[in-house]
């Protein structure tokens, strides 16, 4: 009779456990002001955009140092370099992100485009 009455106990804490972790997990997934592109060139934030924000698309044509032009395409929820000068092309290859695993890296313009989690929801766009 104890071992059981033991084990209901057991199993009522590690179903207590389960539920909670889960609901953070889902609290930190979906309860969120929204994910922040953050575009930077030479390490200088150029802009900040919060991508939950964005109702339509638009394109931001970012210029470098050597002439090489890069053009962003800002959509609702992701965000992408659409056009580039440089010869690989490896940051319009790269597509378009929804979040923070992956940043877009172009090195012949020193530019990245990474996403952030901004919990603040203080900030629409920055520009320099």
């Amino acid at each position: 009779m104890k071992n059981r009455s033991k084990n209901k106990i057991l199993l009522s804490v590690l179903l207590v456990f389960f539920v909670v972790i889960l609901s953070l997990f889902l609290i930190n997934l979906f309860w969120t002001n929204g994910e922040t592109a953050v575009i930077t060139q030479d390490k200088k934030i150029l802009y900040k955009i919060n991508l939950s924000e964005v109702k339509e698309e638009y394109e931001i044509a970012i210029r470098g140092n050597r002439g090489i032009v890069n053009t962003v395409l800002v959509k609702p929820f992701e965000i992408g370099i659409i056009h580039a000068d440089c010869p690989d092309k490896v940051c319009v290859k790269t597509g378009f992100i929804k979040n923070g695993t992956t940043p877009i890296i172009c090195l012949p313009n020193r530019l990245e485009i990474k996403i952030i989690n901004d919990n603040s929801g203080l900030t629409d766009v920055v520009t320099r």
